[in-house]
């Protein structure tokens, strides 16, 4: 009887014959990987982050790394910047303590992306602005370290009394902020297509009415979002979704404007001040808002 011998595969000779693969922790060049540039605090303080979504250190400090060169690809990718993942997926890459980056209170934003900035390229960053005065463009760097510092850390209130009512806010997470700009950009970019020199005036009275009361029922829904909790004089918390979307719609113009400015106060309690610079041209000095356009924050 013949014994049936099979011939070994190249690859299964190769898998007998290559040699033990070493393990990643002895890799020889493990120390030329990036390290930590920097540790920041952040202006939440690491409130209002969901459980599991962030580690902080002992000291309440994260550490962040520099952009790696798939980071920097990423960051150059008008859909991903669009949809948000380019700058999720560099958050994590850059700060192995934040674990989702989507859930990050929108307070946290800006300064999460300068401390990128500042651990992957110099502290210096080029902005171009116009003088109130005379209008004339300036060119100006600023250092980001500066910046990073000057925003205030650990301050947010997010509770305020307004007569029997006592309002906690949910700040608007950055997955939050992400949708909703993205929405408003593709109902912008619809009414362009729609709308034309041809179409229609009763149509276009549809078309506009009906965006009107997409936006109402938009405002509605933002404040509603948020709201954590409503809590009444006598005790009563009220956490309902639907109860808070009631209030909102039947409350008075008064209540809501107050209820919007505590949000933009809470808001502003951790955005980058305004800087103070010298207009080349007349020499007056005047104040501008920093705007980080992030297609290009990250060259």
């Amino acid at each position: 009887m013949i014994e049936n011998n099979n011939i070994p595969l190249p690859s299964v000779l190769a898998a007998e014959t290559a040699p033990p693969v070493e393990n990643v922790n002895s890799n020889p060049l493990a120390q030329y990987f990036r390290h930590s540039k920097l540790q920041i605090a952040l202006p939440s303080g690491g409130k209002f982050w969901p459980d599991g979504t962030l580690m902080l250190n002992d000291a309440k400090l994260l550490d962040v790394f520099p952009m790696t060169a798939r980071d920097e690809i990423m960051m150059k990718s008008p859909d991903g910047l669009l949809s948000g993942t380019s700058i999720a997926d560099t958050i994590t890459s850059c700060i192995p303590g934040i674990k989702n980056a989507w859930m990050m209170p929108a307070h946290d934003v800006d300064t999460i992306l300068v401390a990128i900035r500042l651990a992957s390229y110099e502290q210096g960053l080029e902005i171009t602005t116009n003088c109130t005065h005379c209008d004339a463009a300036n060119k100006d760097e600023i250092d980001l370290t500066v910046l990073l510092d000057s925003i205030t850390k650990d301050s947010i209130q997010n509770v305020y009394t307004e007569g029997d009512l006592t309002f906690e806010f949910a700040p608007y997470t950055f997955e939050f902020i992400n949708k909703n700009n993205k929405a408003k950009f593709d109902q912008e970019q619809l009414a362009r297509s729609v709308i034309t020199e041809a179409t229609p005036t009763d149509e276009k009275s549809k078309y506009f009415a009906t965006i009107f009361n997409q936006l109402a029922t938009h405002n509605v829904e933002s404040l509603v979002i948020a709201i954590n909790k409503i809590v009444l004089q006598n005790g009563a918390v009220v956490t309902d979704k639907a109860q808070l979307t009631e209030f909102i719609n039947a409350a008075d113009r008064k209540t809501i404007q107050d209820i919007r400015n505590n949000l933009v106060k809470m808001n502003d309690a951790a955005s980058i001040p305004d800087i103070t610079l010298t207009c080349s041209e007349c020499d007056e000095t005047y104040k501008t808002t920093v705007e980080f356009n992030q297609s290009n924050f990250f060259e």
